[in-house]
């Protein structure tokens, strides 16, 4: 789904929008992947708090294996295996912000592909519930006791009012050298957040609802999903562009960046699955920002620079196809 931008880079980004043929998923001819999964064979992404004890610390202790795992991707600044994720991130800005969104939807499958060569890994796929964590926060303004940000069960929490630093959790004195923005930096720096209650009310669960009785793929999901409850998260976590998570450039330095877009994708899903036959193929967009003038089309390479193989925006558009095979628990 769509990673993040300003509302006005949205706007810029969408304005040659058009719909793509209405195909289904037995179209056997197509060059990219139309094989279904069946329903035994489908990986369920879980919500957080859906999780057992056991669940959640298998997933993290697997996530941290990331940490400690040394790079294999060449990239610049990376020096973990997560980290190489987080560079791939960084090079692919341009052609996956503010712009048609099934090239970033590749961050979760590449982050399970990378998380699942871990020791005690499975194929979990998680995401967080900003329908939980933000009616929460609505009624209590008190958004940072979110069950994810706890510093036992979950993530850990905000970061030190010294210097946005995470202090505490499974991540406390992490250490990133990808970023910030565009730079790296060898020395290595702290993973940051700033938890901001405003941001994070652009995830409230009226803003979604107005976001799923849209039915044109531009207005719905660039617009409405990518500028709202997409940008929230951010945000809501980053503190804007304080912390991690509001580096437009590095924001997967943050391993609730993963959770976050999963959640995302299922936002994108639930919008397709009103009307799976005009919207399960709907695409629109350049395929970069700054706009060069050429619009995606299914048939539009994403390049995930040797990380993993390549794949076309195809691919990617329907979430129980043998690549993806996935759903999710509600």
């Amino acid at each position: 789904m769509l990673l993040w931008e300003t509302f006005t880079l949205f706007l810029a980004a969408a304005t040659a929008v058009a719909a793509s043929p209405q195909y289904r998923r037995d179209n056997t001819t197509s060059v990219w992947n139309t094989t279904v999964c069946s329903e035994d064979q489908l990986d369920i992404s879980k919500e957080w708090t859906n999780m057992s004890s056991s669940e959640k610390t298998a997933y993290i202790t697997a996530e941290k294996c990331l940490w400690d795992l040394p790079t294999t991707s060449g990239l610049t600044g990376a020096t973990t295996r997560f980290e190489d994720l987080v560079a791939l991130h960084q090079n692919m800005t341009p052609t996956i912000h503010a712009v048609e969104s099934p090239g970033a939807i590749l961050a979760i499958p590449s982050f399970i592909h990378e998380i699942t060569q871990a020791p005690a890994a499975n194929r979990m796929q998680l995401h967080w519930t900003h329908d939980a964590s933000l009616t929460f926060h609505l009624l209590t303004c008190n958004y940072i006791n979110s069950p994810i940000l706890d510093a036992d069960t979950g993530f850990g929490g905000n970061g030190s009012s010294v210097d946005l630093c995470v202090v505490d959790g499974p991540f406390a004195n992490s250490t990133v050298h990808v970023g910030p923005s565009t730079s790296d930096t060898p020395e290595g720096y702290c993973l940051k957040r700033k938890v901001n209650e405003v941001f994070a009310a652009g995830a409230a669960q009226s803003v979604i609802d107005g976001c799923m009785n849209i039915t044109d793929y531009a207005n719905a999901c660039i617009w409405c999903i990518g500028a709202s409850p997409h940008t929230a998260g951010h945000g809501g976590i980053g503190g804007g562009v304080a912390g991690s998570m509001g580096d437009i450039y590095v924001s997967p330095n943050d391993p609730l960046f993963y959770l976050h877009h999963a959640y995302i994708d299922r936002l994108w899903w639930k919008w397709q699955s009103a009307d799976i036959e005009t919207r399960l193929y709907e695409i629109g967009g350049y395929t970069r920002y700054p706009s060069t003038g050429i619009n995606t089309t299914l048939d539009y390479e994403l390049d995930l620079l040797g990380l993993w193989d390549n794949k076309v925006v195809g691919d990617v558009m329907d979430p129980h196809n043998s690549f993806l095979c996935m759903d999710y628990d509600y």
